[in-house]
């Protein structure tokens, strides 16, 4: 069972129907899903798509589709049952257009100036998922509101945790590639002569230009250079 999601921005695109084509033709259990945020990267549903209603894009291939509310997390789970027993009953792929919303922009350079302030309040109040079942929640006394308090604290203590942890290893997997571009360029200016700007290899030390300065000072380069000078060495010889 394959599962494959992309925005509504994405389902214009030719390589799509491509997909529904040899994913119908071979009958393969696939469950497409189309997030129709109806803004993809920063333009509107209407202003970019002829045909609106992304669950009869693969109709074209024989392959049924479903429109649901994706901010409701009972439509999402019914549906997506049902599309998953028709893809591994052999019956081949199956299409849904899931609803949503996001409330901040395609990217942090994105201010999302093109809905207003109120339609995105609106949807958190009216739409918002979590509150959504919160509510439900609170209505049917399942939980109190100090329970589902400690519950959110918890989720975000780790989430806060994976974040950190996310952050620290992309600082070591940069020291790690500075650090062995460093010995390299090291190797070539002992064997040729040659004096390799990184700046133009890696466009973090145009940032930072202190980051190569930094890299020696915790010993980088010479461990790097050292487990590199056999194999560079034998192919600079040429050079040399």
């Amino acid at each position: 069972m394959l599962f494959r999601s992309f925005g509504e921005g994405a389902a214009n695109q030719g390589q799509v129907y491509e997909t529904f084509n040899i994913a119908a033709l071979w009958k393969l259990p696939v469950l497409f899903v189309v997030e129709n945020n109806h803004y993809a990267m920063g333009t509107s549903v209407e202003r970019s798509a002829a045909q609106g209603d992304f669950a009869m894009r693969g109709a074209a291939f024989g392959i049924p589709g479903k429109q649901i509310d994706g901010m409701d997390v009972r439509c999402v789970r019914a549906a997506a049952a049902e599309a998953l027993d028709w893809a591994r009953s052999g019956k081949g792929p199956y299409l849904l257009e899931v609803q949503t919303y996001r409330y901040r922009g395609h990217s942090m350079s994105d201010p999302a100036k093109y809905r207003s302030k109120e339609e995105v309040q609106k949807m958190r109040e009216e739409h918002d998922p979590i509150e959504q079942v919160k509510a439900r929640i609170l209505g049917a006394n399942m939980a109190s509101e100090d329970d589902l308090k400690k519950i959110d604290d918890s989720i975000r203590a780790v989430v806060t945790e994976a974040a950190c942890i996310g952050a620290l290893g992309s600082l070591v997997g940069l020291m790690v590639y500075l650090a062995l571009f460093a010995g390299v360029a090291e190797l070539v200016r002992a064997q040729t002569g040659v004096v390799l700007d990184l700046r133009a290899w890696h466009p973090v030390l145009w940032i930072c230009p202190t980051a190569m300065t930094l890299l020696c000072a915790l010993g980088g380069v010479v461990p790097a250079a050292k487990a590199y000078r056999t194999p560079v060495a034998e192919t600079l010889a040429p050079l040399s």
